[in-house]
């Protein structure tokens, strides 16, 4: 349901009730706002109650998709969960751009070790899994050595 289609329930509902409709902040803006809020409420508690495994696997791949703002356009977005044999959690989907200054391996290892490190689970990462392009396999310059340099620890890799 849309935060229009909310306003519309929300004021159809209070209406059928008996309730007076004058009364009522039922707008798009006031729906999408609520929604807001519960939305960060509830991603607060879940970022609170959430333990990782002793033991974790990070996973990352990044993919061209359409921007949220505009669907005609496109963007990179890496994915990163972190996870074991038996539970993986999505840490986040952030979005890129290559910069000329920088290598792609370099940004994506930034934005892969930023998430375990906001999640408080960097220290339990021992393996990282990963496709085999060039921005994460290569030897100089790739993700994978960077990962490995921004959590100080060697990692083993899965190549997939």
């Amino acid at each position: 349901m849309s935060p229009t289609q909310q306003a519309a329930f929300t004021r159809g509902l209070v209406a059928e009730s008996g309730g007076e409709c004058t009364h009522l902040s039922a707008s798009y803006a006031t729906a999408d706002r609520a929604r807001r809020q519960v939305l960060e409420t509830i991603s607060e508690e879940r970022h609170k109650q959430w333990t990782p495994p002793p033991l974790c696997t990070l996973h990352c791949d990044s993919k061209l998709t359409p921007m949220l703002s505009n669907m005609r356009q496109l963007e990179e977005r890496l994915t990163v969960v972190v996870g074991d044999a038996e539970r993986l959690k999505l840490l986040g989907v952030p979005a890129y751009k290559k910069q000329t200054n920088e290598a792609c391996g370099v940004i994506i290892a930034r934005l892969t070790c930023k998430l375990p490190q906001d999640w408080c689970c960097a220290d339990q990462v021992v393996n990282m899994a990963f496709d085999t392009t060039a921005s994460n396999t290569g030897h100089l310059t790739a993700a994978c050595i960077a990962i490995q340099l921004s959590l100080g620890q060697p990692l083993f890799n899965a190549v997939f």
